[in-house]
Formats: structure tokens, sequence, C-alpha cells
């Protein structure tokens, strides 16, 4: 073999040998490559599991949070239905109270119109009123007003002399019931004036 030769066939290994090495070398970047790039993968999942794991728990907690807030505000329309029916309970009590309370005071049963209602202070002030009326001897509107002066007949004060006169149970004439005295006939008050009439005090 000749010089020449030889030169060729060193030069040919040397070329082979550095294409292989080459080769190598870019093998050898592309698994690096390719773990980085596994590992970037791996670091994303598992980043994306974490953010998931935590959404979950958040999301569960969330869901007990909202279950015990609706427990509560249940707990708390109960107290607060429990609160108004016993207030109410109270009020009715108190409101029975008081009208017992005032029906001992004046010795009137009062009892309102179950259509008409009235207000507390409609009440007092027709209660003040009767009560003053009563005192004074002027009863309301639709009281039988009692008779003031003597008569010298028991005829009613609407009924003429001479006219039937209706007794209650116990013999006592209808017109002197509750009063100490008979009611003035018509026309009573001009006898002194009346000529030939005397005066009868």
């Amino acid at each position: 073999m000749t010089r020449i030769a030889q030169e060729h066939k060193l030069e040919q290994q040397v070329q082979a040998r550095k294409h292989r090495e080459a080769q190598l070398w870019q093998k050898h970047m592309l698994d690096k490559q390719l773990e980085e790039q596994a590992r970037t993968e791996k670091q994303t999942h598992n980043a994306i599991e974490h953010r998931l794991r935590e959404q979950m728990l958040a999301d569960a907690a969330k869901d007990q949070a909202e279950r015990e807030l609706a427990t509560l505000t249940r707990k708390l329309q109960s107290k607060e239905l429990a609160k108004s029916h016993r207030e109410q309970v109270l009020e009715k009590i108190r409101r029975e109270k008081e009208q017992r309370q005032r029906e001992r005071e004046t010795g009137i049963c009062c009892v309102p119109n179950p259509v008409q209602t009235y207000s507390d202070d409609e009440m007092r002030r027709f209660l003040s009123r009767h009560f003053l009326e009563l005192q004074q001897g002027t009863p309301l509107v639709g009281f039988p007003r009692p008779a003031r002066h003597k008569t010298l007949t028991n005829a009613p004060a609407n009924v003429p002399d001479g006219g039937p006169v209706s007794p209650t149970m116990d013999g006592t004439p209808q017109h002197l019931v509750g009063t100490d005295a008979p009611a003035r006939p018509p026309g009573s008050a001009n006898l002194s004036k009346r000529p030939g009439t005397a005066s009868c005090m």
C-alpha cells in the first residue's frame, strides 16, 4: 500500500470518527432536550394537579360554608318566628290584662263591636267620657234619662195623665226603676202658672 493510500484511509477514519462523535453529541443533546421537556411537562402536570386539588378543597369548603350558613339561617328564622309569636302572645295577654284592669276600674264591661276595632286611646277616651258622664248624671246618647223632679202622679214622662203604666216584676212602675223620684209629667212645670191651679210645692 502506498503512502497516499494510507493517508487517505487515515483521513477517512478521522472523518468517520468525527461523524460518530457528532451523532453522539446530537443524540446527547436530543436526550437532554427530551429530558428537560419531560421534566417541564411533569412540573406542569404537578402544578395542574395541585391547582385542581386546591380548587376541589376550596369548593368543598365553600359547600360546607354554604350548608352551615343555610343551617344558621334556618335556625335564626326559627328563633325570629318563635320570638315574634312569643311577642304576639305577650301583647295579647297585655291587652287582655289592660282591658280587665279598665273594666275593674270603671265597672263597665267594654266589649267592642266585633266588626269595628278601637285603639287604646279611643277606648280610653270613651271610658273617661262615659265615667265622667256617669258621675255628672248625663248619660251617653241612647241611655234612659233619669228623672230629676217629683210629681204628683206615678205616670211616666212619656205617658199622659191616666194612661197605662207597666209595672216591673216587684211592682215598681217602669219609669221609677233606677231613679229616686218619678218623672214630671208633660206640662207640670207650668201648673202654678195656669189659672185656677194651685202650686204643688
